[in-house]
């Protein structure tokens, strides 16, 4: 009857295993911080004379941020600003998913590989 005595110093479990600091990866408190960074640029620089407006606006863009790296609802594997950048770059293009009634027959539907190969 041998127990693990041993300490736990906190490493990491695998080698791709994401780095975490309290509830944030920490590639995602990079794009919060680089986000932050540039919106006191923008602060610093648009409401230099009056502070109120200025600290509203830092709020507001935290809140952005840390909404960019949340999970959309829709979409759990990614991002939020992973889904913004894509929707930019595709520039309109859209997947569809194509179901048998779309189409006359079955045939034109087998063409386009709606179904799997019967064999």
């Amino acid at each position: 009857m041998s127990e693990n005595n041993q300490v736990n110093v906190g490493v990491t479990p695998g080698i791709k295993t994401k780095m975490k600091i309290l509830f944030f990866y920490v590639f995602d408190l990079t794009i919060v911080v680089i986000w932050w960074g540039l919106s006191e640029i923008v602060s610093s620089m648009v409401f230099s004379n009056s502070p109120i407006p200025g600290l509203v606006f830092q709020i507001i863009n935290l809140i952005f941020a840390i909404w960019l790296v949340l999970p959309p609802y829709h979409n759990p594997g990614k991002r939020n600003y992973q889904m913004l950048i894509e929707s930019l770059i595709m520039k309109g293009f859209k997947y569809r998913s194509f179901e048998y009634y779309e189409f006359d027959n079955i045939s034109d539907f087998k063409k386009i590989g709606g179904i799997y190969n019967e064999k």
